[in-house]
């Protein structure tokens, strides 16, 4: 902001009122801020008497230039007083009045100036001048420049696996004096998302001993569960396939639902129980009925190592019926990898099938081998 300094400086002499110096100065836009003008030898064109001056007095004129942003004032003088003995031997006061043009005035100033023969020596220190300014205003906070995140459309993003399963097979026999070929194979798949789980596995053996047939059965299930991720309740449907010759049945179907809890999850260990209800029913068997059952069950798996782990999974199914007449099923796996670039492992397997009421058969049919298995 400026504005304009017009300074109006009056001299007048005391000893002689009649000798009035005036003078006018204009200074163009000054700054507002405080400042201090000096008129010294260096500036001022000093007033030197000259002789036959006349008593009359002439109007003598002082130019005064601000120059703006410096703070320095300097003056010229013009002109002669008409009598230079008066002037010489008392001192002369000139009375200085400052007016502003668009601000408040300035004080008025009255400076001493001792009058000699060479001169006249002008010393004086402008006050400042302190404008009403507005209210600073605090500058604008410079905020942190927002981060910008490129996204390389061009690089693949890793898709979730959410199929995974393995693939078993192994194989045994003799030749000679005794013959004899025992084959099993089977498979596990599973695809989980955030709100499912689905399990399936299926396992057939073959055994044979001198051209006779010893073992024929396959056994398959599959599970289906719906996950939450803020609950351990995991409801559930599950079937059951199952297979043998050497059964009093051909084929007998198991088919419950109901509802699980998860006490484990992490990476390394899973608990789970379960409870349900649901119905078997057996064909080619003397009791084809259907026959409503209790379900209970569990499941545990844990990562011994980075190259070990175990499963152990049991399940009860009562007669609602009659409750000595049950089926207990437990199946349990050992693995060992033994090539991780492959995914070749090495599987230890039981399968326990138990059955209280056989018709005639053993209660217990146990299968156990060492498969080589391939994970994908």
């Amino acid at each position: 902001m400026h504005f304009r300094l017009v300074t109006v400086i009056t001299l007048g002499l005391l000893a002689a009122p009649s000798e009035t110096l005036l003078a006018q100065a204009g200074a163009e836009q000054a700054a507002f801020e405080p400042f201090v003008g000096n008129l010294g030898d260096s500036s001022f064109a000093p007033y030197r008497e000259a002789p036959g001056h006349q008593a009359a007095t002439t109007p003598a004129s002082i130019s005064a230039n601000l120059i703006a942003g410096t703070g320095e004032l300097s003056a010229g003088l013009a002109g002669a007083p008409a009598n230079p003995a008066a002037t010489a031997t008392r001192p002369q006061v000139y009375p200085v009045t400052v007016a502003f043009e668009n601000a408040p005035p300035g004080p008025a100033i009255g400076a001493v100036l001792p009058a000699t023969h060479d001169g006249v020596q002008l010393a004086r220190a402008l006050p400042p001048v302190i404008p009403d300014l507005p209210p600073p205003v605090a500058p604008p906070l410079e905020l942190e420049e927002p981060v910008e995140v490129v996204i390389d459309s061009t690089t693949p993003v890793p898709a979730v696996k959410i199929w995974s399963g393995n693939v078993e097979l192994g194989i045994n026999g003799t030749a000679g004096n005794s013959e004899t070929f025992n084959m099993r194979a089977g498979g596990q798949l599973q695809r989980k998302t955030e709100t499912s789980l689905f399990k399936g596995m299926t396992t057939y053996l073959k055994n044979s001993a001198n051209g006779t047939e010893t073992a024929n059965r396959s056994f398959t299930e599959g599970r289906y569960e719906w996950l939450n991720p803020n609950s351990r309740w995991t409801p559930y449907v599950h079937g059951l396939l199952e297979y043998d010759e050497f059964r009093n049945f051909d084929l007998r179907i198991t088919a419950d639902a109901g509802l699980g809890y998860q006490f484990i999850d992490t990476e390394t260990t899973d608990l789970q129980a379960r409870a349900g209800f649901g119905a078997s029913k057996e064909f080619g068997s003397p009791d084809d009925d259907v026959k409503p059952e209790a379900v209970f069950g569990a499941e545990f798996s844990r990562k011994i190592s980075a190259r070990q782990s175990i499963d152990l999974s049991v399940d009860y199914y009562p007669s609602v019926e009659d409750l000595n007449d049950f089926r207990l099923n437990t199946v349990l796996n050992w693995v060992f990898v033994i090539d991780e670039a492959n995914n070749l492992s090495l599987k230890l397997g039981i399968i326990d099938r138990y059955d209280s009421t056989p018709s005639g058969a053993k209660y217990n049919d146990i299968d156990y081998s060492l498969l080589l298995l391939w994970a994908f």
